[in-house]
């Protein structure tokens, strides 16, 4: 069973052989859903639910359909076993996280469910939190010294967290080890060669090759990560103009805290400049700027295979790799939709 606070109704229901990654909930809108039947299983579920109508969805990523129901529970359903995983280190890395800290909510588990008959991979649900998905846009002259303080504030608490308390969670590392590195790139290379110029492939190669010894060139201390602290994962509050929550901890890792540090560079350099200089309190680590493009290349990759393992691979993975690990300037595909692989 899961270890979890007594608040969280656990049902851990093992399926010993779950077979190759899939999407067995490919779904995009309430007319592609039996929303009644979607009821009546999370219901049969968790009986001790609130009621459930009306149920509707929040939105869909690469893990999870995300539905709230008509009594504010967020139900996150794991699509393919890699979000399984991730759902179960929430499990174990919320309710610590809740307990120590302050600058922003964090949800609250109430149901947990590792696989069923009707949810093969298991689903996640927690008091909806207030706030909507933050946006660049939210971001200007005014608010960014405030908004850059309070993220920063919060990755303060949460790297301070003790990870000997996860001693028995089985995070994994980022970046991850050498091994896993070199496994990842035979799951990615066939796929770079096919889209990369030679020299481009060569130079991702390399560029790989040049920090497999990630943990004696840039030594750290293995800290408490999210790993995926970026603004679709952050709350704000339109009326007050400030974060309030932080969500989707399915990413934790020990690991080097710029890591979540990197993913403030989707928001724009100015924005993590003002993050790193907050949270360094205006001593920031030399070394911080290549860490940094290491990890989001890292980032980008581990993307690139998720992908390609569910079938799914983001049209814009190449224009990303490009940017990020080869500082290339953006080549855009001529369509936004998912290359779909045969």
């Amino acid at each position: 069973m899961y270890q979890a606070d007594l608040s969280i109704q656990c049902m851990v229901l093992i399926r010993p052989h779950l077979g190759a990654v899939s999407l067995h909930f490919a779904f995009v809108d309430n007319a592609s859903m039996d929303m009644h039947r979607l009821v009546e299983q999370l219901a049969a579920t968790f009986p001790a639910a609130p009621a459930m109508p009306p149920l509707i969805v929040l939105g869909e990523g690469f893990g999870s359909v995300v539905l709230e129901t008509g009594s504010g529970i967020v139900f996150r359903i794991a699509k393919h076993t890699a979000a399984q995983r991730g759902h179960r280190r929430e499990v174990r890395v919320l309710p610590v996280v809740r307990q120590h800290v302050r600058e922003l909510a964090v949800p609250q588990l109430r149901y947990a469910l590792q696989a069923s008959t009707a949810f093969p991979y298991g689903v996640l649900g927690y008091d909806k939190l207030p706030g909507r998905a933050f946006s660049p846009t939210d971001i200007d002259g005014e608010t960014q010294p405030h908004l850059a303080r309070q993220a920063a504030d919060f990755l303060v608490e949460l790297h301070g967290i003790d990870v000997g308390v996860f001693r028995d969670a089985n995070l994994p590392a980022f970046p991850p080890p050498p091994t896993r590195l070199i496994e990842l790139w035979g799951n990615a290379s066939a796929f770079l060669r096919q889209h990369l110029d030679p020299s481009e492939f060569h130079a991702v190669r390399s560029w790989l090759d040049d920090f497999l010894d990630y943990d004696q060139r840039y030594p750290y201390t293995p800290t408490l990560v999210h790993g995926d602290f970026w603004h679709e994962n952050l709350l704000f509050d339109e009326r007050r103009r400030r974060l309030v929550g932080v969500i989707d901890f399915e990413n934790a890792a020990i690991g080097d805290v710029a890591i979540d540090l990197a993913t403030q560079r989707y928001m724009g350099d100015s924005v993590a400049r003002a993050v790193s200089e907050s949270y360094y309190q205006s001593r920031v680590p030399r070394d911080l700027g290549e860490r940094t493009r290491i990890l989001l290349g890292v980032r980008e990759l581990l993307s690139l295979e998720l992908g390609l393992a569910t079938e799914n691979v983001d049209a814009d993975a190449v224009r990303k790799i490009r940017e990020v690990i080869l500082g290339s300037p953006a080549r855009r595909s001529g369509d936004n939709h998912r290359v779909v692989l045969t």
